[in-house]
C-alpha cells in the first residue's frame, strides 16, 4: 500500500498519512510491518483476541468502557505480565492509528497499565542449578542452545534468527552479531573455545544456525521457533526437578552472574542489549543474599 498525505479527517487535529481507503485490517497490517517475526506473531494474536472480544467493532467505535470490560476479563484470566502485554499491544496499535490520522481519538491512552509485581529475584537461578540443567541435556543441539543462551544472555528470538553469516571466528572462540529489538545490532564475544567449536559443529543446512526439524528428524531450512526453544528449556528444567523454566531464566542468570563476577554494568548492558543501564542494574538489586552491610566491618 502506498502512503500518501490526504486532507485532515473532520474533527481530527492531525492530517492523515495513510490512504483514505484504509481499513482496520490494513491499518493493523501496516502497524505490524516493521516488527520482528516473533513480536509480529504475538501482537497479531493479542489484537485478534481483543477484536473477537469486541465482536469486531470498528476501531474508531471502540469506547473506554469497551477497554475496561476487556481489562476486567484479562485480569480474571491472565497473569500480571500477560495482562500488561496484551493491553500494551492495544495501546500501541491505537497510538499508531492516532499518529497516522486514521483514528481521531486514542481511547486506550487514558488507561493506565498495572505495575507488575517484581519477581525478578525468584527467577535468578544459582550457577550450580544452571550447570546442572545444561549437564542433564543430552541432545547435542539442545545442549548448545542452553549454553549459548546462558553464555551470551541473548533473547530466545535473537537465538532463533541467528545466521551463520552473523558468526565470526576469533583467535580464541568467536563472536556473534545479534539482531535485537528495534532492529538494533550488537556484537557478543564467546571466549569459550569448546562452546564455539560445538556451535560450529552444528549442521550447516540453511542460513540459520538453529534450524527447525523436519518430520524425519533431520534439520530443516527454516529457523527454530520460539515455542520449540521454550519447550527445550522447560523440559531441561523438568529433568532436574524444576518447573516452568523458560529461555529468559538463562538470560536473567547471565546478567546476575556476570555482575557477581564484577563485570562492569555497562559491559553487561551492551551484551544484554538493554537500552537503559537502570534495567541492567536491577539484577544487582534483585539478589536477596547480598546487601550493603556485607562490606561493613564493626
Amino acid at each position: 500500500m502506498q502512503l500518501q498525505v490526504v486532507p485532515p479527517i473532520q474533527g481530527s487535529i492531525a492530517s492523515s498519512t495513510i490512504a483514505v481507503n484504509t481499513t482496520d485490517a490494513m491499518l493493523i497490517e501496516l502497524w505490524l510491518a516493521d516488527k520482528t517475526p516473533n513480536t509480529k506473531h504475538g501482537y497479531a494474536i493479542d489484537i485478534a483476541q481483543f477484536r473477537d472480544f469486541t465482536v469486531h467493532k470498528p476501531l474508531s467505535a471502540i469506547t473506554y468502557n469497551d477497554l475496561v470490560d476487556y481489562a476486567t476479563y484479562l485480569n480474571a484470566s491472565y497473569s500480571h505480565t500477560s495482562f500488561n502485554r496484551k493491553l500494551a499491544s492495544i495501546k500501541s496499535l491505537f497510538n499508531f492509528g492516532k499518529l497516522t490520522g486514521y483514528l481521531t481519538l486514542n481511547v486506550p491512552a487514558a488507561y493506565k497499565l498495572k505495575r507488575p509485581t517484581n519477581t525478578l529475584a525468584q527467577r535468578i537461578l544459582p550457577k550450580e542449578t544452571i550447570y546442572k540443567i545444561i549437564a542433564f541435556t543430552e541432545h547435542p543441539r539442545d545442549y548448545v542452545i542452553l549454553r549459548v543462551l546462558y553464555k551470551t544472555g541473548i533473547r530466545a528470538n535473537e537465538l532463533c534468527t541467528l545466521q551463520w553469516a552473523d558468526c565470526s571466528a576469533r583467535d580464541i572462540g568467536g563472536q556473534v552479531t545479534v539482531h535485537g529489538k528495534g532492529n538494533k545490532t550488537r556484537t557478543i564475544t564467546i571466549k569459550s573455545d569448546d562452546l564455539w567449536q560445538e556451535l560450529m559443529a552444528l549442521a550447516h543446512t540453511s542460513q540459520y544456525v538453529f534450524t527447525a526439524e523436519q518430520t524425519n528428524g533431520r534439520p530443516g531450512q527454516g529457523y527454530l521457533s520460539y515455542n520449540r526453544v521454550y519447550t527445550i528449556c522447560k523440559e531441561a528444567g523438568e529433568r532436574v526437578g524444576l518447573r516452568n523454566i523458560t529461555p529468559h531464566f538463562f538470560r536473567h542468570a547471565h546478567a546476575s552472574h556476570a555482575l557477581d563476577n564484577h563485570i562492569p554494568a555497562h559491559v553487561v548492558q551492551h551484551s544484554m542489549g538493554h537500552t537503559s543501564l537502570e534495567t541492567t542494574t536491577r539484577y544487582a538489586h534483585a539478589r536477596p543474599d547480598v546487601c550493603s552491610s556485607d562490606g561493613i566491618d564493626i
